[in-house]
Order: C-alpha cells, then sequence, then structure tokens
C-alpha cells in the first residue's frame, strides 16, 4: 500500500499549455543545427529544453528529470508507435479525430509482434502532426509501402499458380508484374522528392519573412498538410506572403481554440 501511495505522489498533471510550449520548444530545436543531429539531439538537451521554456514561462514549476524527460519519453515514444503502423498496408491516419484508422482485426494482429502499439486502439493523439518537425514522419512511405505489398502479393499469387501447373506465360507475366513494381516504386519516390523539395523551398521562403519562429513553424505544419495553400503561398508577391501566413495562423488558433 505505501509503495503504491508513493507512485502516485511521483505522478506529474501537464496542463495542455505546458505540453503545447514543450512541443514548441522541441519543434524549435530541432530547426537548430546546434541541438539536433541525424539522430535526435544532442546530449544533455533536456536541459537546454528546460532553459527555454523558463525564459517563455517563468513560473514554469516542472524540472528536467523526471518530469520532463518522462513527457518527451511519452510523447516520442507514443509518435514512432502510430508512425510505425502508418507505415504498414492496412492502416492510416484519421486526421480529423486525431486518431488511427485501421480494422479492428488488424490492428490486434499487429499487436502480438509490436507491443508498443498496445493501447493506441480509439487512442486520441492530437500532437502527431507537430511531432513531425521534430520526430520526422513520412506519409509518401506508408502509400509505398502499401502499394509496394499488393504487388508483392500478387506476385506470390503467380507464383502458386505456376506450381499448380498453371505455367503457360509466366515468365511474361511474371517480369510485366515485377516491371510494374519497380515504375510503382520509382514514381513514388519521385513523387515523395519533388514534395520534399517544394516543401523546403517554402520553408526557407517563410524563414525569410519578419515573423516568429512559432509562427514558422505552425505555417510549416499548414503547408505540410495542405498543398493548395502552399502553392497559393510561393505564387503570391514577397509583400503579400506575410499577410497570408499571419491569416492562416490567426486561422489555426481560432479553430484550436474553439476545440479547447
Amino acid at each position: 500500500m505505501e509503495r503504491s501511495r508513493s507512485r502516485s505522489r511521483k505522478k506529474c498533471f501537464w496542463h495542455e499549455s505546458e505540453t503545447q510550449l514543450l512541443i514548441q520548444v522541441l519543434q524549435v530545436m530541432a530547426c537548430d543545427p546546434s541541438w539536433k543531429t541525424d539522430t535526435g539531439f544532442r546530449s544533455n538537451y533536456m536541459c537546454e529544453v528546460h532553459r527555454r521554456i523558463l525564459v517563455k514561462r517563468p513560473k514554469f514549476s516542472k524540472i528536467v528529470s523526471p518530469h520532463i524527460e518522462s513527457k518527451v519519453k511519452w510523447l516520442k515514444s507514443k509518435f514512432h508507435a502510430i508512425n510505425d503502423m502508418l507505415k504498414q498496408s492496412g492502416c492510416s491516419w484519421n486526421d480529423i479525430d486525431k486518431k488511427i484508422a485501421c480494422e479492428r482485426e488488424w490492428y490486434l494482429s499487429y499487436c502480438k509482434n509490436h507491443k508498443d502499439a498496445q493501447g493506441l486502439w480509439d487512442f486520441e493523439f492530437p500532437y502527431f502532426n507537430q511531432l513531425e518537425l521534430v520526430y520526422g514522419r513520412d506519409r509518401a512511405t506508408s502509400l509505398v509501402a502499401e502499394g509496394y505489398g499488393d504487388a508483392i502479393h500478387n506476385l506470390e499469387v503467380e507464383q502458386n499458380l505456376e506450381s499448380r501447373g498453371e505455367n503457360i506465360g509466366f515468365n511474361t507475366n511474371f517480369g510485366k508484374m515485377a516491371n510494374d513494381v519497380a515504375n510503382f516504386m520509382t514514381d513514388a519516390n519521385m513523387r515523395e522528392k519533388a514534395a520534399s523539395e517544394k516543401l523546403k523551398d517554402v520553408l526557407d521562403e517563410l524563414v525569410k519573412l519578419d515573423i516568429p519562429s512559432g509562427d514558422v513553424l505552425q505555417a510549416g505544419e499548414i503547408f505540410a498538410e495542405n498543398k493548395d495553400k502552399m502553392d497559393i503561398f510561393m505564387n503570391l508577391s514577397k509583400p503579400l506572403r506575410t499577410s497570408y501566413v499571419l491569416k492562416l495562423i490567426d486561422g489555426m488558433n481560432i479553430f484550436s481554440s474553439a476545440c479547447y
């Protein structure tokens, strides 16, 4: 009983505004080459996270260990667990309800070999898109994996037919299917590369605007999710770009306030 009470006293409640501030700081540091590395962040970055939070909120009472460390660990683990699921055929992201979208049977089967996915069924995770700027997420990979998986399945069907003696024209069909897979992967990779380069160009233009870094990150999230808005931004004259970005951010903030 005493041990149970001891554990309960260690629990730390995070207000939504504190979580959002933490994520915002992580986003800014993820764009800072002095802290971001190819494999994550530099050592002791949690102390810098804490310092930056205190600059924005001096009365912030939580400390690096265990509060910030445990919260970041939780956010990161949920993000990667969901991200890994989205790379599989049969699972997608519901951007309205902020949760995974898949069949219940598929989810239960997936959890048998992926323990970190347990508890994610019907689990709302509103920070997924925001954490993309911190930990990275490749929507195109999910699409490629799904298409590639379907193509491989078709190849296996062809092989099964051949093993039953139905090998008429198999070599031709196999070669065609293999070529289709190669073309699919090439086209998908080209689309992915083009989209990535376009977003990079937009981000390069955003940092040139006379707006706070937080607004740059918010605008980046908006453009990453809406390619039409990204096209509008790039076709505007430079004086109008700032007004357009601020208009989008104001609209997003009003929507977020209404949700809470």
